[in-house]
């Protein structure tokens, strides 16, 4: 986990003190449901600029289904359905570094955006964390 993010996150952020671990979660998945988001309009941007389209488009579409994904996290979350919320942030964690993958050998290399997707990546990880050593009745990784 990303220590750094999760400190500025928490501090940035006063309401996130109240939260109980159900809550935060929430809070962070659609905190990065914002980010993908965000990054998704970048990347539609850039396609103007872009020489490889081909990225461009796979990287629209895994980021689509990210963004569509998001209701089904949020549903599973309210149901402690955690086993499901682990496989969809898992899934959107693969999304995401198969982006990355391609965006890194892209020329011209589009700094933000991979950027951004790490930032993705790493609030996955602190859900995923949260997830597994709070919210989980079995703590396997903690």
């Amino acid at each position: 986990v990303n220590s750094s993010l999760c400190y500025d996150l928490l501090k940035s952020i006063p309401k996130i003190s109240t939260l109980d671990f159900n809550g935060l979660t929430k809070f962070l998945i659609k905190y990065q449901s914002r980010n993908v988001s965000d990054a998704l309009n970048q990347i539609q941007m850039s396609a103007g600029n872009a020489t490889d389209l081909q990225t461009i488009d796979l990287c629209v579409r895994l980021y689509e289904n990210t963004l569509y994904d998001n209701d089904h996290i949020l549903k599973a979350l309210a149901a402690k359905k955690y086993f499901n919320v682990n496989i969809y942030i898992t899934g959107l964690d693969a999304n995401m570094g198969t982006c990355r993958e391609e965006l890194v050998v892209m020329k011209p290399r589009l700094e933000v955006l991979i950027t951004r997707n790490k930032v993705i990546t790493n609030l996955s990880s602190i859900i995923l964390c949260i997830l597994e050593c709070y919210l989980a009745k079995e703590k396997a990784y903690c």
